[in-house]
């Protein structure tokens, strides 16, 4: 089942300024942690402090969401808003709307084997911490008191998970790989298979720019050189409107996605393989 990763930073952020810089570092490992457990893609929902975060995650290959009215809504609110525009292309949605220092890898990966609506609690507390159906996703309304609650009214067959937390330990040694596909000159690789993405789940380049936190023209930019490389349409825009226009992926640009995360997956399989073998 496919999945995706969602983050509230406001719900960590909110309140504490002066340890802003060691909460952004929570969240970068578990960034790390999301993409080290193969999570398709991490949406990080933001309010409090966006600019700073924003550079801060800028080569982290997330997807930034802005909640520009973050100062009237509430965390649910703001959830609402940035889960509607973001997770309905996934069967699953891993939900994080806590303090980040208790999340490691181990927690997540544990929440990652469960395939229903499950809530996670430390030390028998019920914490915003959970994986959830898209399905149920779909028929929240905003009437609970938080997106955990209304969504165990609408699916009574929810369970739950006790996790621990970890002490602090040695960071591990990681390796990324990056896949860029060239003739004479490099025109696409993770920035622009994320810009495809983002238009094909949004119908818009200007909306799938904002996300990436790039200028409209930049991207435009990119899918043009992309197309002129490859020699055929990715990209089916109609211009007009608020929005830029609608846009839509041609069969053969998504034929070309599929086949490049295709190869990325089975590179970085064979690259963690290696690694493992030689650094551990």
């Amino acid at each position: 089942m496919s999945t995706c990763a969602f983050i509230n930073s406001r719900a960590f952020l909110k309140d504490d300024v002066e340890d802003i810089d060691s909460k952004i570092n929570y969240l970068k490992k578990t960034i790390f942690s999301l993409k080290d457990l193969e999570v398709e893609d991490i949406y990080v929902l933001l309010g409090e402090y966006s600019s700073k975060i924003s550079r801060e995650l800028v080569k982290s290959d997330t997807v930034i969401i802005l909640d520009e009215k973050y100062e009237e809504h509430s965390l649910f609110e703001s959830e609402l808003s940035g889960i509607s525009k973001s997770c309905n292309h996934y069967e699953k949605v891993l939900y994080m709307s806590l303090d980040l220092k208790d999340i490691s890898k181990s927690v997540i990966e544990k929440l990652l084997e469960f395939n229903e609506f499950t809530v996670a609690n430390f030390e028998n507390r019920e914490v915003h911490l959970a994986l959830i159906l898209t399905e149920d996703l779909k028929k929240v309304t905003g009437s609970g008191k938080s997106l955990i609650e209304e969504l165990k009214d609408i699916n009574s067959n929810w369970s739950s998970v006790n996790l621990c937390r970890e002490l602090e330990v040695e960071e591990e040694l990681r390796c990324q790989i990056k896949v860029t596909i060239f003739k004479d000159d490099k025109f696409f690789g993770p920035g622009v298979s994320r810009l495809i993405k983002l238009v094909d789940e949004m119908g818009s380049v200007k909306y799938a720019a904002n996300a990436m936190n790039i200028s409209y023209s930049k991207a435009w930019k990119m899918i043009d050189k992309m197309e002129s490389e490859l020699g055929f349409l990715v990209v089916d825009r109609k211009p007009g409107g608020s929005g830029g226009g609608e846009s839509v992926i041609t069969n053969e640009g998504r034929q070309f996605l599929n086949n490049y995360e295709l190869i990325v997956k089975k590179s970085k399989k064979y690259t963690m393989e290696l690694f493992n073998d030689i650094f551990k």
